[in-house]
């Protein structure tokens, strides 16, 4: 169903964005990755973000897809997705995200086909098919994980290719950043950024001590504009794809 949109080529990569803490800018980072990734590659880009009661990257960019992450996954895992899957932000930009929902239970669809989870419940999950066929149809998968929250979220950035953590440079930003890379900096093998943006317009960033915490998480450290930057990136970004 998500493969059929395109031909079948080589895999394309799955880049997990994910906020140390909420407000760290996951959503608007994501959004501009897959922006971006519109402009370098000539197949189409997905971006994608978990759901969940703090989901807010339909609202950010103005457009919902008709299914969450998790309705289109528990679909295919039944045989019964049909219909149109995602939302079109520009020619080769797709999006699946429907916004907040408080309602959503990852377990229905990280059971395995008998009906248990368990160990490799993920892989038989329709989150993950549905992140496979994506992969094979996308020339990158971005997905917004939020702040970790939710097994949903860290079982995608287990099965990523890449995965951007960002951050807010301050005082309170590397106390979370430190604590929440101790915890789940090791979940993924693959290649990691961590990305710290100013906590304000004329904050600096203390390189040194991130490229601590980045060193601690195996990351490549990188330091963005400050958001106000970013908001304005992102409300050019669709004309200029």
């Amino acid at each position: 169903p998500v493969a059929a949109v395109a031909p079948r080529r080589t895999r394309g990569g799955l880049v997990a964005v994910c906020g140390v803490a909420g407000g760290a800018g996951a959503s608007s980072l994501a959004a501009l990755l897959a922006y971006r990734a519109v402009s370098l590659r000539d197949r189409p880009v997905l971006l994608c973000d978990t759901g969940g009661p703090m989901a807010s990257l339909a609202d950010y960019l103005g457009q919902r897809s008709p299914r969450s992450l998790l309705d289109a996954a528990e679909a295919l895992s039944e045989e019964r997705l049909d219909g149109r899957l995602f939302a079109t932000l520009s020619p080769r930009l797709r999006m699946v995200a429907s916004g907040p929902d408080a309602g959503d239970d990852y377990r229905l669809t990280a059971l395995g086909a008998d009906g248990s989870g368990g160990e490799g419940a993920f892989e038989r999950s329709g989150v993950a098919e549905l992140l496979r066929q994506a992969r094979e149809a996308h020339a990158l998968t971005v997905v917004d994980c939020g702040s970790l929250q939710r097994e949903v979220e860290r079982d995608v950035v287990r099965s990523a290719s890449h995965v951007v953590w960002t951050a807010r440079g301050d005082g309170i930003g590397e106390l979370r950043a430190a604590t929440t890379l101790a915890h789940f900096g090791g979940i993924n093998r693959g290649e990691r950024v961590l990305a710290v943006r100013p906590a304000g317009r004329r904050e600096r960033v203390s390189t040194r001590r991130w490229l601590r915490i980045a060193d601690v998480a195996g990351a490549r450290l990188v330091v963005v504009p400050y958001l106000d930057e970013l908001a304005r990136q992102l409300d050019r970004a669709p004309a200029a794809s």
